[in-house]
């Protein structure tokens, strides 16, 4: 596997006061009953005198022209659930770990992207874009990555291969291994600061000394046992997001400048779940304080499915020169009401293809075999024959382009059960425990028996097929027999 890790470690500060960068800020939290003490700063709210833990009191009084923010947990899960979706495109494997990280699994998409190299560029332009601070890692195992990713300072982040993983965490600082931390006091009374120091020590006496998690933990770090603790991230089934305005608006104009920000972010989610909308609703909080009435709310509705924003902005702006504000909005909520699958639209698998009529047909044909060969276009040539590797059968177009379809002089008749879309050329053996196959883990039989016995002529066969289905959700078609010198379960077919 090859794993990327994405650790932001100013998130707290990037997402609650952007401008931290060039302005003292810092961001504070309740503790205790009425305490509220600093929990993040800016590096110039730090040259101030302003400290981790220090009262808020203290930090306003240091730096009274700062701006203070309160910790807000919606706020930052919101924000964590939109940069993950925007990650989707380029792997559906994200997990969301501890400590504002993100794990992507990118095995599958190297390809797809033109290599490790060209897809970590990618990534940081997205992330760029985002406006987030971040450091990237990877490496072959998800929780070394994160550990090269959380690691401050300016170490290689980068180790694909075990052996140069190894030397890497080996550099490592002791502190910064989660379990590692109750034990850093005897670890640094022995001398032990390297995690490659901590695994010359005796296992049995680490053990002893420490707990069985320790070994856990360092196993799993350096690929020796697999990482159970992943938990895939699964994109909400509704959106939901909430802005908050730098001063009331009033004006309709002003409204639609940053409902225009949902909008886009609205359609981001949609584009990468592959949704429309054709209702969803922009709520106007007032100040509940002041006005008696303290929401406005917006439905906004299509009579077609819409995934642009400049659609949606469209049908918003017409009703917004309309409305009647009772009071100034303190803040606005976009959420959607109606979804529903994208509608796709045929493309041409060919520039400039001719899709119309027969002569295109052919001309499409004619130019697949062209590129790729005569023979790796073929065309179904089924026989009449109940037994499946003999009916499935499929021959070069070009044998038979000029005469009717082999298709037509066969006379079909519907079966009552469904049939795999892919054949395989020859059984494979299962293995089985009991009365039940085992093909990625065991099978469940959903569907059959269906008893297919023909052939007696030439290559007799008798079967019990039936359609059974993993605890992932793959279908395959599988048959029993009890013919031949080993009798048992066979995997014929796959479904879609």
């Amino acid at each position: 596997m090859v794993w990327i890790a994405l650790h932001f470690h100013h998130f707290v500060l990037d997402t609650l006061t952007p401008h931290w960068r060039t302005d003292p800020a810092f961001i504070y939290a309740s503790q205790g009953r009425s305490a509220r003490v600093v929990v993040a700063c800016s590096p110039l709210a730090r040259q101030a005198g302003v400290r981790l833990g220090m009262p808020l009191s203290s930090a306003q009084g240091l730096l009274p022209q700062a701006l203070a923010q309160p910790h807000t947990p919606r706020l930052l899960a919101q924000r964590l659930n939109k940069i993950t979706t925007q990650l989707l495109p380029y792997t559906p494997c994200l997990v969301q770990a501890n400590a504002y990280t993100l794990l992507l699994e990118v095995s599958a998409s190297l390809r797809l992207f033109g290599g490790i190299h060209s897809l970590r560029s990618k990534i940081r332009q997205t992330l760029r874009q985002a406006g987030l601070s971040y450091r990237l890692a990877s490496s072959c195992v998800s929780q070394a990555a994160w550990l090269l990713a959380t690691h401050p300072g300016s170490h290689i982040r980068h180790a694909l291969a075990p052996h140069t993983l190894a030397r890497r965490l080996d550099k490592l600082l002791c502190l910064h291994l989660p379990a590692a931390q109750p034990y850093l006091d005897w670890l640094e009374g022995i001398g032990c600061r390297h995690l490659g120091m901590l695994r010359q020590l005796s296992r049995a006496e680490l053990q002893r000394r420490t707990s069985p998690n320790l070994l856990q933990a360092l196993d799993c770090v350096y690929g020796k046992t697999p990482d159970t603790s992943l938990a895939w991230f699964i994109p909400p089934d509704h959106f939901h997001q909430q802005l908050e305005l730098p001063v009331p608006g009033v004006r309709s104009e002003t409204l639609s400048i940053a409902a225009q920000r949902l909008l886009h972010d609205l359609c981001a989610w949609l584009e990468q779940t592959k949704r429309a909308a054709t209702r969803i609703s922009l709520i106007l909080e007032h100040d509940a304080r002041r006005y008696t009435t303290t929401r406005t709310t917006l439905t906004l509705q299509s009579a077609q499915p819409l995934w642009q924003a400049e659609d949606w902005l469209r049908l918003l702006n017409a009703q917004l020169t309309h409305l009647p504000l009772p009071a100034p909005v303190l803040s606005l909520h976009l959420q959607t009401q109606i979804l529903q699958a994208r509608p796709t639209t045929s493309a041409a698998l060919l520039p400039n293809a001719k899709g119309a009529g027969t002569a295109g047909f052919h001309e499409t044909l004619d130019l697949l075999a062209a590129r790729l060969g005569h023979e790796a276009i073929l065309q179904a040539a089924p026989r009449q024959d109940h037994r499946p590797e003999i009916a499935n059968n499929w021959i070069p177009l070009q044998a038979n382009r000029t005469s009717k379809p082999a298709l037509a002089s066969c006379r079909f008749v519907e079966s009552q059960t469904p049939r795999p879309a892919w054949l395989l050329e020859t059984p494979t053996p299962l293995a089985s425990q009991g009365s039940r196959p085992f093909h990625n883990g065991p099978l469940m039989l959903k569907q059959g028996p269906e008893r297919i016995e023909d052939g007696w002529w030439s290559a007799p066969i008798r079967r019990d097929y039936y359609v059974a289905q993993s605890s992932q959700g793959a279908c395959y078609w599988v048959f029993y027999t009890d013919q031949g010198d080993k009798p048992g379960w066979f995997l014929h077919g796959l479904f879609g």
